[in-house]
């Protein structure tokens, strides 16, 4: 796609700068797009930009940024992502994206920085289980369902008992299973 000027010697220099920016600003890259091909360059690994030639654009209302299209990777082993959302996935991953606990687990694998956990409480169902875990790492904490299904799945910022107590009976009503974490992420 190359930009040719339709202006005439004597247009005003403003419209042809606006000009230039309507034709330049679709071709800009989103921000986390740009990111995310900058750490793909730094860590080797394949990304192509889908929306760039030799590859035809995808648009619609559906897409989540305009020229935002990559694929990471390549054979069995790429993504295609639009934005920051995946538009494709690896089936091995799908269950680790739903569970929340087993997310938690391959991060911590990955020596990634992952929320504080009261060791001993993994599963804080119990109200008094919920409050002990919340005591031995601190107020104020976040509550959630180990699965990302229903309503009332996640509570942040339960600063008092009160809350964590209410926030736990709310969750609880979904799930079997119930993760109290401190809010911020440190290494364990």
């Amino acid at each position: 796609m190359e930009w040719k000027p339709e202006a005439a010697p004597d247009q005003d220099l403003a419209k042809a700068i606006q000009a230039f920016l309507d034709f330049a600003r679709p071709l800009v890259l989103p921000l986390e797009t740009q990111a995310i091909t900058e750490a793909a360059e730094r860590l080797d690994v394949p990304c192509l930009r889908l929306d760039r030639l030799p590859y035809e654009p995808v648009v619609g209302d559906f897409r989540i940024r305009p020229n935002g299209r990559l694929q990471l990777g390549h054979c069995g082993h790429h993504l295609i992502v639009d934005g920051t959302l995946c538009t494709s996935r690896n089936a091995s991953l799908i269950p680790v994206m739903r569970d929340r606990q087993a997310l938690r687990q391959r991060l911590f694998a990955l020596d990634v920085p992952v929320p504080l956990m009261d060791p001993q409480r993994v599963n804080c169902t119990m109200v008094k289980h919920a409050v002990r875990a919340a005591g031995r790492i601190s107020y104020p904490v976040v509550v959630k369902s180990r699965m990302k299904t229903g309503e009332n799945a996640v509570h942040l910022n339960m600063g008092t008992e009160d809350e964590l107590r209410s926030a736990v009976g709310q969750v609880r009503f979904n799930s079997l299973h119930v993760i109290v974490e401190a809010i911020k992420s440190r290494r364990l």
